[in-house]
């Protein structure tokens, strides 16, 4: 081999090193359109950019009147070739008002709620699988068996019924309590006690908001009940755990998605991914009230811890 020959494949041999394939540059533009300026929306974006080095655009949707017509029409002007939208009303917006550019979407829970699903989108839930929480939750409770929830059928029936699937396969039971609306929570409470070993939460307006949350912590506490809450929030307020998604790493899976359809040019029917990584939340305070003793191992594991 001549040795300008072996001087090039060296010097690419090297490049693929310091560059990772998956964070080379890829030529084209994005534009990313955010619902609001808030940390964990920034949080996304930089793992966005650490992933995907291609050429951004940023549209805030908070601000002045008519800014959602503004936003869309340079958007269509510049025609990008990929949008991302971080937030559910940027991820709507953009499904609604903008055609023939592909969607990836972050920071949406429950994305097909709000038919964010088919051609030209998909993006990164920001919920986390049921099964991964009901291992987390055994991993503290190694006796568990019964797993309490209450729910709407109206708004969170799938979701309870994959939830169950998980439950199943893990060798637990979930017990389920249906609900109509918000007045209906505390005989769902008594329904519950006295026939599980914890409660967990599932993403439903009916049960999961400012006036039955607190009820529900309450009596968890009361009955010594390992409650499992949506976020850190939760846990901050009562809850004995929570996952929360890591939002970084969801803007850097994100980044790897908007990669393939970049370099496919691909616009086909992509299936919408759960985060990978999550960060794991407990309360010690609450731990010690229902006497509960959570192992080192999981302690160390956490993210945050309260006590």
């Amino acid at each position: 081999m001549k040795i300008s020959n072996l001087l090039t494949l060296t010097l690419i041999i090297s490049l693929i090193f310091i560059f990772p394939v998956d964070s080379m540059c890829i030529p084209g533009s994005i534009a990313v359109i955010k619902s609001g300026e808030i940390k964990p929306y920034q949080d996304a974006l930089d793992g966005f950019k650490e992933a995907c080095r291609v050429k951004t655009i940023e549209y805030n949707m908070t601000g002045e009147i008519g800014n959602k017509t503004k936003i869309v029409k340079k958007i269509k002007d510049k025609k990008p070739d990929l949008i991302l939208a971080i937030g559910t009303k940027a991820a709507i917006l953009a499904k609604q008002e903008i055609s023939n550019i592909p969607i990836v979407f972050l920071m949406v829970s429950r994305p097909e709620k709000y038919g964010l699903t088919g051609k030209y989108i998909t993006g990164v839930s920001l919920n986390i699988p049921a099964k991964v929480q009901f291992k987390t939750l055994k991993s503290i409770i190694p006796q568990l068996k019964t797993i309490g929830v209450i729910y709407n059928p109206t708004v969170s029936r799938k979701a309870v019924e994959i939830a169950a699937a998980d439950a199943r396969d893990l060798g637990l039971e979930l017990f389920a309590v249906k609900i109509n609306s918000e007045k209906e929570v505390p005989q769902a409470l008594r329904t519950l006690k006295g026939n599980i070993d914890a409660m967990w939460m599932v993403i439903d307006e009916t049960v999961v908001n400012s006036q039955s949350t607190p009820h529900i912590i309450l009596f968890t506490i009361r009955n010594k009940i390992p409650l499992m809450g949506l976020s850190v929030r939760f846990a901050q307020d009562g809850a004995l755990l929570a996952l929360q998604s890591d939002y970084k790493n969801m803007g850097r899976q994100s980044g790897k998605i908007a990669n393939l359809i970049l370099e496919s040019k691909s616009i086909d029917v992509m299936p919408i991914a759960f985060p990978e990584k999550s960060e794991l939340v407990l309360n010690l305070k609450t731990a010690k009230l229902i006497d509960i003793d959570i192992p080192p191992d999981v302690i160390k594991k956490a993210s945050r811890i309260i006590k």
